[in-house]
C-alpha cells in the first residue's frame, strides 16, 4: 500500500512514539522527516512484525495448554456440582413425598374408621373407643398438632434451602462479575489514563461570551479520577461505575459544582436512592433508584449531559433493569423564554422500546443546549437508528425584538384626537432615533381602527391609553427552522443527500450553519458556511466554506475559508487559505468581518410579545397586576408605573414632541401628512446634543434623512452619553461617521465608522482591544520564541498600522516565552501568560517558569490597570512543586475567573499536592475613602483607589478532597462593586445545612446588612425548608428586590410577597406577590402582582377563546 500523503512512495515504517499519532502510525520514508520524531521511534514494518512475534513467544501468549487444563478442571467441577445437586434433589424429593404420604395415610385411617362402622351395634369396643375420642376431638387435635409440627419443619427446611440457594447464586454471580470486571476495570482505567495524558478544552460562559480553558483528567494508583486546571486539583473522585462504565465528567461547571450522594457497594457500584447537589444545594427532583445490581430502576429525573446554570435542562422517564423504557420527556427551565407565565417547559421527547432503543417520532434536545442556544432535533427513529427526514430547529426568543399588538374593531384614543378624524391615513415612523421605534399604521373609516403595531426597546417606555377593545388578534411567535436533512431508510442511520447543520458553538450571537452534501455518511464536494445576523434584519450571509474530496474520506481540498473557534457577533474572525490532502499548506490569512446591524421594521414579521425594557429599579418601578390559574396568567392584567408620571404628547398640526422622563431626551420637529420633514433637534434636558434634517422638497422626500446628522447611541442616558456624527445621502449613511463620548464635561472622540454609498459599514475604528500571538511554526507545531501582544486602539498614538484596516494602535502589554525545538510544543524557561478571559477590563497575566512543559517554582499573578499611566500590580501568586508535577503547593492567592475592574475578588489559602486544604479566605478590593473621587468615577468613569477588604471564605476538609465544611461566607456568582451580595451559613460533608443568611453591602458602605435568608434541612440534603427571604438574580444597589415566602421539601408553597427597598431607605415595602399551590408543584394561583423580569411584557392567549387586554398608562393632556 502506498502512502496517503506521498502517493508515489510505499508505506514502510511504523511510528512508536508515545503520542496520538496524526498519521495513524503508518509512514513512508518521506513522512519520517515531516513527522518530527527521532529515528529510533520508527520501526520498519517487517521488523515490527518480528518484534511482535518475539513478544508473543516471550509471554507464551500462544501457549493454550495451561488455559485448557484450567478450563477442563472447571468443567469437571461444574459436572460434579451438577451430580451432587441432582442427588440432593432426588433425596429431598423422596423425603418430601414420604412426609406427605404419611399425613394422607393418617387422614385416610380416620375416614375409613367412620365408613367401616356404619352399623355401630356391630362395631368392636376398640373402634367405638376411637370413635368416641374422635367425637370428643381428642384424636383430631392430636392429628392436627402432629401435622402442623411436621409442616412447620418442612417449611423451615424449604425456606432454608431457598435462602441458601439464593445466597449461593448471588455469591457465585458476584465472584464471576468480580473476575470479569477485572478485565473491564483494567480496560476502563487504561482509557482514563489515555485520556488523562491529554488536555481537554472546556468552555464556560462569561457575560454572553465563551472563555475556553484547558483541563487535564488523570487517574492514580488509588483508583481515583483527578481533574486538574493550571496545576490545581479541582476535584478528586473515586472511580464509580454506572451501567458498567466509569463516570468521567468533561463539563467544567459540573466538575466544580455537581456532587452525587447515595450508597456504594464494595465494588463501587451504586445502590439505593441517589440525589444530586449543585454548589451544596439539592437539585429539585433530580435522581432515582439503583437496584442491588447497580442498575437504574423505576422513575428517574436526570441531568442532560451539558447541564450547567446556563443549561438547566433534564430528562424524565422510567428505567427497567438499567434500560430506558416507555415515554421520556425533556424538562427545561423556561424562565428565560416565557418569564413568569410558566416556570418550566416540557418537550415531547419520544418513546423507547423494550430493548431500550428509541423508536418512532422524537423531539430531542441538542447536545450543546443552553439558554441562548435552544436547539431541537425533530424526526423519526427505527430500532434506535435515525431514518428519513430530520429537522433542526433553533428557538431564539431574543432574535425578534419586534412585538405584535393588533387591535381591531371600535377603539377610542382621546389624546390622539382620532375620534374627530374620518378617512384619514397617516404613518408615524420614528426609526433609528434612540434605537426605539413606534410604527403605527392606522386606517380610519367611521372610527374603525385597522391595526396598531408596536416595537419597544431599551430606555423607552410606551404611553398609550386604550379605552376599549372588542377583539384582540394574537399572533404566536414562530420557531426558526435552522436546518436538517435525511438519513437512509435502512438500519444504518447514515446521512444522505443535502444537509444544513449547526456549528458546535451555536448560540444567539453566533448563528453559524454549514450546508452541503453527504454520501454514505461522509461529507463530499462543496460545503458552505453561513452566518445569520442577530437582529431584526436577520440576513443569512455566506461567510466561508470549501470542498471535500469525492472519495468519501472527508478530506478537505483546495481553497477554504474557515471561522475561528470563538466566532460570534462581536468577533467575526475567519481564516483563508489552501488545503492539500486534508492538510493546510502555503499562506493562510486571518481576516475580520465587520458589518453594521440596522434596525428595520417589517409589519409582516410581527411577534408574540409587547417588549419593554423595564428592569425594576428606583427610577423604573413597573409592576404587573393580574390573576393566575394553574400557573398561567388569565384575565385582565394591568401594567402600572409607580411614583412616576409618563408623558406622551402628539400634535398633528405642525409640531411633534416626545418626552421620555427616565433619560430626559426630547425630540422636536415637524410632521407633514404623518411623516417627519425639515429640521429635527435632539435635546438632552434643555441642551441640544444632536439632530439633522429630513427631506422637505416634496412628499416623497418626507421621512428620509439627508445631510449632516448627529445621532445618539442605543442606550443614551446619564451614565452612557455616546453620539454619532456623519452624513446621510438619500436616507443612507455615507463616508466617515465619528463616535464621541461625553467625558470631563466634553465630548471626546472614541472611534469612527466608514460607510459606502449603499450604507454598508466597510471600516471601523474604535478602542476595542485585540490579542495577537506571534512566532514560528515547524510541522504545524510552535517552536522557538512566541510573543503575545495585547493591542488597544488610540487616536493619537501610532505604534503600528495594520495594512488592511489602517487602524492606529498602541501595544499595551507584551508577553510570551520559549518553546523547546524538536519537541511537541513543550514550554521551557520564563513565561508571561495571559488569563483565559483576558480583555481590556481584565488584563490578568501569570509570570513564572516552565520546565519540560510543567510549571515550577514561584509564579506571580499581575493585574494591569490604567491610573495616571499603566500600572501592572501583583495581586496574587504562589509556588508549584519542584518535582516537575506542575502541582500547586503551599500558600496561594488566586483571582476569580471573571476578575474585572468592577469585580476584583481573590481567594487566599493553602494547597497540598495540588488540593485545597484548610482555611481559605475571600478578599474583595473595595473603593477607598476618597468619596469625591468615587463620585467622579460614577459620573465620568475615572479610576479609583482600591483597598482590600476581607469578604468571605471558609474551611475545606483536611484530607484534600475539596469538600467544604463548617461555617462559610460565599459570594454570588456575579459579585461586583454595585452588587456585593454574600451568603453566610454552614456546610456538612459539602452540603448546606441549618440557617443561611443573605447579606448585602452598598458600594460606599463598610458593613454588610442582613437582607434575607432561611433554613436548610438538618439532615444534610441541602433542601430549603420553612420561611425564606431571597434576593432577585440581578439584585444591586438600585434594584433591591426580594421575595418572601415558604418552602416545603425545597419547593415554594402558599403566599409569596415581593418586597422593594429604595437605596436610601432601611425598610422594604411590599409591591407585589401572590400564591403558589399547596401541593408543592410551584404553580402560581389566583391574583398576582409581579415586577418586570428581563425587560419583557407579554400579551398571550390565556384561556379558550380570546381575552380582552388592557394596558393602563398615566398620561398628560395639554
Amino acid at each position: 500500500m502506498n502512502c496517503r500523503f506521498h502517493p508515489q512512495t510505499p508505506i514502510s515504517l511504523i511510528c512508536t512514539a508515545p503520542h496520538r499519532c496524526e498519521i495513524n502510525r503508518k509512514m513512508c520514508v518521506e513522512c519520517q522527516q515531516d513527522h518530527g520524531i527521532e529515528v529510533k521511534q520508527t520501526i520498519p514494518i517487517n521488523k515490527f512484525r518480528q518484534m511482535l512475534n518475539g513478544k508473543v513467544k516471550d509471554y507464551k501468549l500462544d501457549d493454550t495448554q495451561e488455559l485448557n487444563k484450567q478450563r477442563l478442571d472447571f468443567k469437571y467441577m461444574l459436572s460434579k456440582a451438577v451430580e451432587m445437586l441432582k442427588q440432593l434433589w432426588e433425596e429431598l424429593s423422596e423425603s418430601i413425598r414420604k412426609i406427605f404420604e404419611m399425613i394422607e395415610k393418617e387422614n385416610k385411617s380416620l375416614t375409613d374408621l367412620i365408613t367401616q362402622n356404619e352399623n355401630l351395634t356391630e362395631s368392636s369396643y376398640s373402634d367405638l373407643e376411637k370413635l368416641v375420642q374422635l367425637l370428643n376431638g381428642k384424636i383430631v387435635d392430636n392429628l392436627n398438632n402432629k401435622k402442623n409440627s411436621i409442616m412447620t419443619k418442612v417449611k423451615k427446611a424449604k425456606d432454608l434451602l431457598e435462602k441458601e440457594v439464593i445466597i449461593f447464586c448471588q455469591k457465585f454471580k458476584e465472584e464471576m462479575r468480580e473476575i470479569l470486571s477485572i478485565f473491564q476495570v483494567q480496560n476502563d482505567e487504561q482509557i482514563i489514563l489515555q485520556e488523562g495524558s491529554q488536555k481537554l478544552k472546556v468552555a464556560i460562559c462569561d457575560h454572553g461570551r465563551f472563555i475556553y480553558s484547558n483541563l487535564t483528567i488523570q487517574s492514580n494508583q488509588n483508583k481515583e479520577i483527578q481533574y486538574l486546571q493550571d496545576g490545581s486539583i479541582i476535584r478528586t473522585d473515586q472511580i464509580r461505575y454506572t451501567a458498567g462504565k466509569p463516570e468521567i465528567l468533561t463539563n467544567l461547571e459540573q466538575i466544580k459544582h455537581l456532587q452525587w450522594f447515595g450508597q456504594l457497594r464494595e465494588n463501587n457500584h451504586k445502590v439505593g436512592i441517589w440525589t444530586a447537589t449543585w454548589q451544596g444545594e439539592k437539585i429539585k427532583d433530580v435522581g432515582g433508584q439503583y437496584s442491588n445490581e447497580g442498575k437504574k430502576q423505576g422513575k428517574w429525573q436526570e441531568l442532560i449531559e451539558n447541564y450547567s446554570m446556563q443549561s438547566n435542562a433534564f430528562e424524565i422517564g422510567e428505567y427497567d433493569n438499567g434500560t430506558r423504557i416507555g415515554n421520556w420527556k425533556y424538562l427545561y427551565d423556561n424562565k428565560e423564554m416565557y418569564k413568569s407565565q410558566i416556570q418550566y417547559g416540557i418537550r415531547n421527547g419520544g418513546n423507547y422500546n423494550q430493548q431500550g432503543n428509541k423508536n418512532g417520532k422524537w423531539q430531542e434536545i441538542w447536545e450543546g443546549f443552553w439558554k441562548d442556544s435552544q436547539v431541537f432535533y425533530n424526526g423519526e427513529y427505527k430500532n434506535g437508528k435515525k431514518v428519513a427526514r430530520w429537522d433542526i430547529v433553533f428557538e431564539n426568543k431574543k432574535i425578534h425584538l419586534f412585538a405584535c399588538l393588533v387591535v381591531v374593531d371600535h377603539m377610542m384614543i382621546e389624546e390622539m384626537g382620532l375620534n374627530r378624524v374620518i378617512g384619514l391615513k397617516f404613518r408615524m415612523d420614528f426609526l433609528e432615533i434612540l434605537n426605539w421605534c413606534i410604527v403605527v399604521n392606522i386606517k380610519m373609516a367611521r372610527k374603525l381602527l385597522d391595526g396598531i403595531f408596536v416595537k419597544l426597546k431599551k430606555g423607552f417606555y410606551l404611553v398609550l391609553n386604550i379605552r376599549r377593545c372588542k377583539h384582540l388578534i394574537y399572533k404566536p411567535q414562530q420557531k426558526n427552522s435552522s436546518g436538517g436533512g435525511s438519513y437512509d431508510e435502512g438500519d444504518n442511520g447514515i446521512k444522505q443527500g443535502n444537509w444544513v447543520e449547526l456549528s458546535d458553538a451555536l448560540f444567539r450571537d453566533s448563528q453559524v450553519t454549514y450546508s452541503g452534501q453527504y454520501k454514505n455518511g461522509k461529507k463530499v464536494t462543496k460545503w458552505d458556511i453561513w452566518y445569520q445576523e442577530n437582529g431584526h434584519n436577520q440576513k443569512n450571509l455566506k461567510i466561508g466554506g470549501g470542498s471535500y474530496d469525492e472519495g468519501g474520506d472527508e478530506t478537505k481540498q483546495g481553497e477554504w475559508v474557515e471561522i475561528s473557534d470563538g466566532f460570534y457577533q462581536e468577533s467575526q474572525v475567519t481564516y483563508n487559505g489552501q488545503y492539500k490532502n486534508g492538510k493546510k499548506v502555503d499562506r493562510w490569512n486571518i481576516c475580520l468581518i465587520e458589518k453594521v446591524y440596522q434596525m428595520i421594521y417589517n409589519p409582516k414579521k410581527q411577534e408574540v410579545e409587547n417588549m419593554m425594557h423595564d428592569n425594576f429599579s428606583d427610577s423604573n418601578q413597573i409592576t404587573y397586576h393580574g390573576e393566575y390559574k394553574n400557573g398561567a396568567k388569565v384575565g385582565i392584567w394591568e401594567i402600572l408605573k409607580m411614583n412616576k408620571t409618563d408623558y406622551f404628547e402628539l400634535k398633528l398640526e405642525n409640531q411633534f414632541h416626545i418626552f421620555i422622563q427616565d433619560s430626559n431626551i426630547i425630540l422636536r420637529g415637524k410632521i407633514f401628512n404623518g411623516k417627519r420633514a425639515g429640521k429635527w433637534d435632539i435635546l438632552y434636558g434643555k441642551i441640544m446634543i444632536g439632530g439633522g434634517s429630513f427631506g422637505s422638497q416634496d412628499e416623497k422626500s418626507h421621512g428620509i434623512k439627508c445631510g449632516k446628522w448627529v445621532e445618539i447611541s442605543e442606550e443614551f442616558n446619564c451614565n452612557s452619553q455616546v453620539t454619532y456624527s456623519g452624513e446621510y445621502i438619500n436616507g443612507q449613511k455615507t463616508g466617515r461617521w465619528n463616535i464621541y463620548q461625553f467625558k470631563e464635561n466634553q465630548f471626546i472622540w472614541c472611534g469612527s465608522q466608514i460607510y459606502d454609498f449603499q450604507g454598508n459599514l466597510i471600516q471601523k475604528e474604535n478602542n476595542n482591544a485585540s490579542i495577537i500571538y506571534m512566532g514560528n511554526l515547524q510541522n504545524g507545531r510552535k517552536v522557538g520564541r512566541w510573543n503575545i501582544l495585547f493591542q488597544k486602539n488610540y487616536e493619537d498614538k501610532q505604534i503600528e498600522k495594520m495594512q488592511r484596516y489602517q487602524i492606529q494602535q498602541c501595544v499595551v502589554f507584551s508577553g510570551g516565552g520559549q518553546y523547546e525545538e524538536g519537541v511537541d510544543e513543550v514550554k521551557q524557561g520564563n513565561w508571561v501568560e495571559i488569563s483565559d478571559g483576558y480583555t481590556d477590563r481584565s488584563q490578568i497575566t501569570y509570570i513564572g517558569e516552565y520546565k519540560n512543559g510543567k510549571k515550577i517554582g514561584n509564579w506571580d499573578i499581575k493585574y494591569n490597570r490604567f491610573e495616571n499611566g499603566w500600572k501592572n500590580e501583583k495581586i496574587g501568586g504562589g509556588q508549584y512543586d519542584k518535582e516537575d508535577n506542575g502541582m500547586k503547593s503551599g500558600e496561594w492567592v488566586e483571582n476569580i475567573e471573571n476578575f474585572t475592574q468592577d469585580s476584583q475578588v481573590t481567594y487566599q489559602g493553602n494547597y497540598k499536592n495540588g488540593k485545597k486544604i484548610g482555611r481559605w479566605d475571600v478578599w474583595y478590593k473595595k473603593n477607598g475613602d476618597n468619596r469625591e473621587n468615587l463620585k467622579m468615577y460614577q459620573k465620568y468613569f475615572q479610576s479609583i483607589i482600591f483597598v482590600s477588604l476581607f469578604s468571605g471564605g471558609g474551611q475545606y476538609d483536611t484530607e484534600g478532597n475539596g469538600i467544604k465544611s463548617g461555617e462559610w461566607v460565599e459570594q454570588i456568582e456575579n459579585f461586583k462593586w454595585d452588587s456585593q451580595v454574600t451568603y453566610l451559613g454552614n456546610y456538612k460533608n459539602g452540603k448546606k445545612i441549618g440557617r443561611w443568611n443573605i447579606l448585602f453591602r452598598k458600594q460606599f458602605d463598610d458593613e454588610y446588612k442582613l437582607i434575607g435568608g432561611g433554613q436548610y434541612d438538618t439532615e444534610g440534603n441541602g433542601i430549603k425548608s420553612g420561611e425564606w427571604v431571597e434576593q432577585i438574580e440581578n439584585f444591586k444597589w438600585d434594584s433591591q428586590v426580594t421575595y418572601q415566602g415558604n418552602y416545603k421539601n425545597g419547593k415554594k408553597i402558599g403566599r409569596w410577597n415581593i418586597l422593594f427597598r429604595k437605596q436610601n431607605e432601611d425598610q422594604s415595602k411590599q409591591i407585589g406577590g401572590g400564591s403558589y399551590d399547596e401541593i408543592g408543584d410551584e404553580f402560581k394561583q389566583g391574583n398576582w402582582v409581579e415586577i418586570s423580569e428581563e425587560n419583557i411584557i407579554r400579551v398571550k392567549k390565556l384561556e379558550i377563546g380570546w381575552r380582552w387586554i388592557y394596558i393602563i398608562i398615566r398620561k398628560v393632556v395639554k
